[in-house]
């Protein structure tokens, strides 16, 4: 996406999902640069490429994804201290 669209977006959570192998391994973090650039927080896979990156992330788990997304959605506060880190 043109960095002119994404700077006037106002994105609040993003969320980065993948699973865990070889093709996914050797994609880049654009995503989570992406949502970053806009200002949201992100919650990304705990996998490459994102776990070198990313501060919040989630194992790979419906119930890990539900309680961190919740997280997000419920603390402003954590939220912002997220956004800030990233």
């Amino acid at each position: 996406m043109p960095f002119a669209v994404l700077s006037r977006m106002t994105i609040d959570i993003g969320l980065c999902p993948l699973i865990d192998n070889e093709f996914n391994r050797g994609k880049s973090c654009i995503k989570f640069y992406e949502y970053a650039a806009t200002g949201g927080a992100t919650l990304a896979s705990d996998v490459e490429p994102y776990k070198s990156e990313v501060t919040y992330r989630a194992k790979n788990t419906t119930k890990d994804w539900v309680k961190k997304i919740e997280k997000l959605i419920v603390d402003k506060d954590f939220r912002e201290k997220i956004r800030l880190q990233q």
